[in-house]
């Protein structure tokens, strides 16, 4: 009997000859692949990271597929609608699968306009696509998975459930570097870049983010002798060249210090990884200075992020965000500058309630209070999801 094929695709933008290796996707094969009735009866074919330049003959030159998983963001959202589209169009049995931070958590009124589409997924995907093709196999029943929504086209309704209840164990979680997950992707001629997790979720509720809602509050962390010093020594070995470190707040805990220092001790040894970049934890501290400091010294550190959004509180209040003190942020930008450490700020334009006035005099402050290196002035934009 032959296996059932399941195509799973991330695309996301070169920089050259420089990709992001498909992490997100790579979590669900791993995780699907850990249970043996999916590595019985499904083959994942070789994931997907680019765009190619006809996207017919992309999907074509596939061959049969009975299942595509994409991955959603803000970058790749509308590729991967006219995928899901052409794809439909040249296989109608094929089952569509949406997941990513990009769908709408309401799908109201999705599948009239998207009606190539056959299941989306909300919030955590390892799980879910994991009930996803234990159902395909069986009796196709989605709409009773945690987690989806389901367009029926047999009842001519459109079945939302629940978030589920229980997330992944991220202690027990397999890491897709490690099992082999992304080995045919290394043999070809690319500069990889690493997306890379420690932990999962925000304790802030930001409200133009996503990364704190009621969902992901609470923080989980990945085991680090037993996973993270090991794939960190993946890195090394594939002579990867940035890891983009994905934690919402790295340096919120002690452990980051040993995870930086980790980090250095194999670039010295092999020479990789040469750049680590992060988004640091939103009230930087001391722990966060330790670990630029560590990062700078050993010439893997992309700038120490001191971001502030804005410096209005009445901006600050709308926005549920709360930041440093000013004489905090003085006295780090000291230490930074004294060190010769690169920082930069980061600042929306416009956010609720700003005006012309405080947004000049936030600015001003800024570059009293220290901030020499860089600011970064970024347009507001609507997120999906987002308060």
């Amino acid at each position: 009997m032959s296996k059932i094929n399941v195509q799973l695709l991330q695309i996301n933008s070169s920089y050259g000859n420089q990709y992001f290796i498909p992490y997100s996707v790579g979590l669900l094969q791993s995780f699907s692949n850990e249970f043996p009735e999916i590595r019985e009866s499904y083959n994942f074919k070789k994931l997907i990271y680019k765009q190619e330049t006809d996207l017919n003959k992309q999907i074509r030159d596939l061959g049969p597929v009975d299942i595509f998983g994409q991955s959603c963001y803000v970058w790749n959202y509308q590729f991967n609608l006219a995928f899901a589209r052409i794809a439909k169009e040249q296989n109608p049995g094929t089952l569509i699968v949406l997941g990513g931070p990009q769908v709408p958590d309401n799908s109201k009124g999705f599948f009239d306009k998207y009606p190539f589409v056959d299941i989306l997924c909300h919030g955590e995907g390892e799980i879910v696509f994991y009930e996803i093709l234990k159902r395909y196999k069986a009796e196709k029943d989605y709409g009773t998975i945690e987690g989806v929504s389901f367009n029926d086209r047999i009842n001519k309704k459109t079945v939302q459930t629940n978030r589920a209840k229980i997330s992944v164990d991220l202690e027990k979680m397999p890491s897709p570097y490690l099992d082999g997950t992304f080995s045919n992707l290394m043999e070809e001629n690319v500069l990889w870049q690493a997306s890379w997790e420690t932990n999962r979720g925000c304790p802030y509720r930001c409200s133009f983010c996503v990364w704190g809602s009621e969902y992901y509050n609470k923080i989980r962390k990945f085991n680090f002798k037993d996973r993270l010093l090991k794939e960190i020594d993946w890195f090394s070995e594939n002579k990867i060249d940035l890891v983009f470190g994905c934690d919402a707040n790295f340096g919120i805990f002690p452990r980051d210090l040993d995870i930086a220092k980790a980090l250095v001790t194999n670039k010295e040894k092999y020479g990789f990884p040469k750049k680590f970049r992060v988004c640091n934890a939103k009230n930087s501290n001391q722990l966060v200075y330790q670990i630029s400091e560590t990062l700078n010294n050993a010439g893997m550190d992309k700038g120490t992020s001191m971001s502030v959004q804005s410096m209005s509180p009445e901006v600050l209040g709308a926005i549920k965000r709360e930041n440093i003190g000013l004489d905090k942020f003085k006295d780090l930008m000291s230490k930074f500058n004294q060190s010769s450490i690169p920082t930069y700020t980061e600042i929306i334009l416009p956010l609720p309630k700003e005006t012309f006035k405080s947004f000049v005099g936030g600015l001003d402050t800024l570059f009293h209070g220290g901030q020499h290196n860089q600011l970064n002035i970024y347009n507001c934009t609507i997120l999906m999801n987002s308060e």
